[in-house]
């Protein structure tokens, strides 16, 4: 049964990550541990080892690529073995800047009614009292 390869998250705010290169080549025996590929993330370029050892049965992405963290992006099995129909990852897809409507400045016959005078006041903090409790100081500290 092929195990896959799949795109780590190499960090608490990893959300994606562009596959720069492949290391290993489709037939490619592989070890436990070996480096599989290198990812580049926002922060820094990272490689990613094999956590299966067999062969390499294919590879589902491509250089370039981006994709979503936990994407499977390969298949590690025994030599010949059949590879399973999975389908490729979509990359993901570059947002085109959408167009807003421009921020309409409410007319002052539109405006809403005034706040409350209670509202804009500041909040009243309560002001400690001094203590009437009396500390007994040592002689030494007096002088």
């Amino acid at each position: 049964m092929a195990t896959p390869v799949i795109l780590p998250q190499l960090g608490q705010t990893m959300e994606e990550a562009t596959i720069l290169r492949w290391l290993k080549k489709e037939g490619d025996a592989v070890k436990k541990g070996d480096v599989l590929l290198e990812v580049q993330t926002d922060k820094a370029v990272l490689e990613v080892e094999s956590f299966a050892s067999g062969t390499l049965l294919k590879t589902l992405a491509e250089p370039g690529e981006t994709l979503p963290v936990l994407q499977v992006i390969g298949l590690i099995g025994q030599p010949g073995e059949k590879v399973p129909d999975v389908p490729k990852p979509p990359p993901k897809a570059i947002p085109k800047a959408e167009k807003k409507p421009a921020a309409s400045v409410p007319s002052p016959a539109k405006a809403p009614s005034e706040a409350p005078a209670a509202a804009l006041e500041p909040p009243v903090i309560p002001i400690a009292q001094p203590s009437e409790r009396r500390f007994s100081i040592s002689p030494r500290a007096r002088r």
